[in-house]
């Protein structure tokens, strides 16, 4: 398990921010996003998933020294919990976020992208 640190591109257009989380094997965690200031938040997940491979998007709204972490939902309130690539948009709107994966085997390797736009 480890801490994947992100890329960030914070000049993708005028009031977007790409991060984005490269080569995540079973059992790793993104560092910490926080774009609380961001309205809009959307992900996706493309690479190999392996056997049984799954990207848990997760939030928090305590310090990220207390490890309060819940899994965050799409906009039909569903879990998002993530077995296939493809995007998705994230309805709460937490003060941190990170990828973590959840699942998978040796040849799992995956990249989150994650897009967040501030409100015009």
């Amino acid at each position: 398990m480890a801490t994947i640190l992100p890329v960030i591109d914070q000049l993708v257009a005028p009031g977007i921010v790409r991060t984005v989380w490269s080569n995540m094997a079973n059992g790793d965690i993104g560092a910490i996003s926080d774009y609380p200031g961001f309205a809009d938040r959307n992900f996706q997940v493309s690479g190999t998933f392996g056997a049984g491979g799954e990207v848990t998007m997760q939030g928090s709204n305590e310090p990220p020294a207390n490890d309060k972490w819940f899994t965050l939902s799409n906009m039909a309130d569903s879990a998002l919990v993530v077995t296939t690539a493809g995007g998705k948009m994230i309805q709460e709107n937490t003060l941190y976020i990170r990828p973590k994966i959840t699942g998978g085997d040796g040849t799992t390797s995956l990249t989150i992208t994650l897009i967040a736009r501030k409100p015009r």
